[in-house]
């Protein structure tokens, strides 16, 4: 046997009280899940962003330990060309070699730091979200 309402009209299983609820609520949490769901792509963005630059570096630090130099310019020309149109993404992209030594072996250890533009970067909603610089710092025996 159906259930019925007391209150309500015939034809009509919700109370009067009730109509209008389903707009309310999806009101409430439509801006909670625009959130996620920009937030998640601004997250992936950045990661992204900093999976590319560990990579640029590594490649970077594996050129100048075959090479045997430690170069800022010619590892800063080697992470330029691998990062490619993602150097635009950083409003200042500083590379550093610094030549070290430890228990007779030399080695070379390349920092990158990106400075992320968030002008071109991230939305106005998710701007304030994440790191302002990454850095990533790579060691390889020459």
């Amino acid at each position: 046997m159906a259930r019925s309402c007391r209150i309500c009209k015939p034809g009509r299983n919700k109370p009067r009280g009730q109509r209008g609820s389903v707009a309310v609520e999806a009101a409430l949490v439509t801006p909670i899940l625009v959130m996620l769901i920009l937030g998640g792509v601004h997250f992936g963005k950045v990661l992204m962003l900093r999976h590319k630059l560990a990579a640029a570096t590594d490649l970077a630090t594996r050129t100048s330990a075959i090479a045997r130099t430690t170069s800022s310019a010619q590892a800063r020309s080697v992470v330029q060309t691998e990062l490619g149109a993602s150097t635009d993404l950083c409003e200042s992209l500083t590379v550093t070699a610094i030549p070290r030594s430890s228990l007779g072996v030399d080695s070379v250890e390349i920092q990158t730091t990106c400075t992320i533009d968030r002008a071109r970067f991230s939305s106005t909603l998710t701007g304030f979200l994440g790191p302002d610089q990454l850095t990533v710092r790579v060691a390889m025996p020459m």
